[in-house]
């Protein structure tokens, strides 16, 4: 399934109950596996046009927070708790409405072999 059909599977399930005036207890988007590079700005082409289809759906349905399923940092992960690749958060994943500060779920490929960076993080 592409991410377009995922998108409108998605606002097919949410807008009728939008429409009835219910307001949703809990809004969110949850991403993972989103990638990345290891060199500035971090981030590819395909990483932003997901982006912006989040934003646009979080425009339209709203959304509480964003969910960070981890594997985030491809190929290298991060290095420790001040490495340059956190500067990729909130971005390129959150809408400015939603540009708070975000926990992350801590993967294989966030810490890549360095486990003191997983306790750092914890």
């Amino acid at each position: 399934m592409d991410m377009w059909t995922a998108l409108l599977i998605l606002q097919a399930l949410l807008l009728p109950s939008l429409a009835d005036g219910a307001t949703p207890a809990l809004r969110f988007v949850a991403v993972g596996d989103w990638g990345g590079v290891p060199n500035a700005p971090f981030h590819t082409a395909r990483e932003m046009a997901n982006a912006k289809e989040i934003a646009r759906t979080v425009q339209i349905l709203g959304a509480d927070f964003i969910l960070s399923l981890g594997d985030n940092f491809y190929f290298t992960g991060v290095q420790d708790i001040n490495d340059k690749r956190f500067q990729e958060l909130p971005q390129p994943f959150l809408p400015p409405a939603l540009q708070d500060p975000t926990d992350q779920c801590v993967c294989g490929h966030f810490y890549a072999g360095h486990s003191d960076t997983m306790w750092q993080l914890r």
